[in-house]
């Protein structure tokens, strides 16, 4: 993996084992060369390529630890440890993270269907691990500046209420290809399920606010219409984005907003009103 592979700011530092010693290093290398279909198994000696990558062109964002397996391509990778084995001195078991990143993981596989990348979950023999490989993605920070990225992002916004969790607004999790297809990437949400789904609208279309400036919030009525005249799904959809947008900017006061937020406001209350 090379910086000139990239259209845009990145940093790439290549490591040579990126898990700690809670992790048993010829126990991963063999769920890797499992996952990657070697016909000649990969051994510690040939170090499989790692790296750690930074998107950097919005600002300090998260770094990812990719792995490259030849053959198979780039992916994203994480390792989460089983707990040891209950004892009866314990009063209560220890949280799992394993079991608790599956779990989010399948849901957002679920839940936000092509927008969430092809991500794959290993499970150790020894159930005292797991890994997550996710496909790793050659597009940039989404900046949210066309009619087609707001549009895609209503789509998450409507996937992601429908299924009753939260996202992680972190704008280096939401990734844009060059056909305009929006990506959520991160492998983990916020908020735990909601019983209501306005209410988990609310949350996200609230969150959601950090990506509109004024600039780009005036795309916000024509992505709306586009994405209304889908179906009839999608138009009862688009009433109650509105409904719940109003109970947002009710809770403003406007004299206190900067000009930039002043202009948003103007907008949101338009939209409102349509």
């Amino acid at each position: 993996m090379r910086s000139d592979m990239f259209n845009f700011p990145v940093e790439i530092k290549k490591l040579d084992w990126p898990f700690n010693s809670n992790f048993d290093e010829n126990e991963i290398h063999q769920l890797l060369n499992d996952f990657g279909g070697f016909l000649k198994p990969q051994t510690k000696e040939d170090r499989l390529e790692f790296y750690e990558f930074t998107r950097t062109g919005l600002g300090l964002s998260r770094s990812a630890i990719v792995l490259f397996l030849p053959g198979k391509g780039h992916f994203s990778i994480k390792a989460y440890a089983y707990p040891p084995p209950i004892t009866l001195s314990l009063k209560k078991p220890p949280v799992s993270l394993a079991n608790y990143h599956r779990m989010r993981v399948q849901h957002l596989i679920h839940s936000l269907e092509e927008h969430f990348p092809d991500t794959h979950i290993i499970e150790s023999k020894s159930e005292n691990m797991l890994i997550i490989c996710q496909e790793f993605l050659f597009h940039p920070i989404c900046e949210f500046n066309t009619p087609q990225q707001i549009s895609q992002l209503i789509e998450i916004l409507w996937l992601a209420s429908r299924a009753r969790i939260l996202l992680d607004y972190n704008q280096s999790n939401w990734l844009v290809s060059g056909l305009e297809f929006l990506y959520y990437v991160d492998t983990d949400y916020i908020g735990h399920s909601y019983v209501n789904l306005d209410r988990c609208l609310l949350e996200n279309l609230n969150q959601s606010m950090a990506f509109f400036t004024p600039e780009n919030v005036k795309l916000l009525p024509q992505a709306l219409k586009g994405f209304s005249e889908l179906s009839e799904t999608h138009t009862k959809f688009i009433n109650r984005f509105r409904n719940v947008l109003k109970k947002i900017i009710e809770s403003w006061d406007k004299n206190k907003l900067s000009e930039g937020n002043k202009q948003k406001y103007d907008i949101f209350a338009q939209i409102v009103k349509a």
